[in-house]
């Protein structure tokens, strides 16, 4: 099935964090609910990746009846992408604490 639905794939936000900032896509679909209680998906790419690969996933989560309102955020990892500039140490660990801090 192709979605039809579009994603202004443009919006992103920034989470600071110690040396720069983690570039966040946010991919939800007009029918996202607003505000911190909203149901919220994150997205994370692997390792080679960037958070825009998600663009297909998110369209599908916007069509479906069941996600359609959740918010949709997909993360650049420290070291890529949008947040290429996030300084050393790389790897897990801190992925773990950048998601975290997105958290």
């Amino acid at each position: 099935m192709t979605s039809q639905h579009s994603l202004d794939a443009s919006r992103s936000f920034a989470v600071p964090r110690p040396g720069g900032e983690l570039l966040v896509h946010d991919l939800s679909g007009p029918q996202a609910a607003e505000g911190s209680d909203a149901p919220l998906i994150v997205l994370v790419h692997g390792i080679t990746a960037n958070g825009l690969s998600w663009l297909t996933l998110a369209r599908a989560l916007a069509s479906s009846p069941t996600t359609a309102g959740c918010r949709v955020w997909a993360p650049d990892l420290r070291g890529r992408a949008g947040s290429r500039g996030l300084p050393s140490p790389y790897g897990l660990a801190s992925h773990v604490a950048d998601l975290a801090a997105l958290a």
